[in-house]
């Protein structure tokens, strides 16, 4: 695997494919691309020489603002914010984020943050767990919402 700076292309094997990857497109790329041998990243190249775009559509650690409200029907996530703007922006489909738990997202508040997405891998490798017992969630990697400032805090 290989980057070309000038180009931003981020090639594995015989394919090209631009550097800024969604998690979702890595995956894929890794899964159904090239011979085993090239699956690999290297966890230092994350964030440095790759770029992961969150859920929100932008790299993990860049500056962003958000407002939304407890969800009215929460996924399963610990701390969930149902967004209404992303900098500023209706994200134009329903997004669920969970709240890193610094900041405890209370129902009924509308929450205007800066801050930034990150992530980390969740559960534990299926061969971690005693034999014959079923993770509920596979071992995956989540994306979650680090707030800095909280700029508005009401009750719509």
């Amino acid at each position: 695997m290989t980057l070309d700076a000038r180009q931003q292309v981020l090639t594995l094997g015989s394919m090209k494919l631009p550097a800024t990857l969604t998690l979702a497109a890595l995956s894929a790329v890794m899964v159904f691309g090239q011979p085993s041998e090239n699956r690999e990243i290297p966890a230092a190249e994350v964030g440095s020489r790759i770029k992961i775009i969150g859920s929100l559509g932008k790299p993990l650690g860049e500056k962003i603002q958000i407002t939304g409200t407890f969800p009215t029907r929460p996924q399963m996530l610990a701390n969930p914010l149902a967004l209404s703007t992303i900098d500023g922006k209706p994200p134009g489909r329903e997004i669920q984020i969970e709240v890193d738990q610094s900041l405890h997202i209370e129902k009924g508040i509308t929450y205007t943050l800066i801050g930034y997405e990150s992530g980390g891998f969740s559960s534990a490798p299926a061969w971690a767990y005693p034999e014959g017992a079923q993770p509920q969630q596979p071992f995956q990697f989540k994306t979650f919402f680090v707030p800095v400032k909280v700029v508005e805090k009401k009750q719509p």
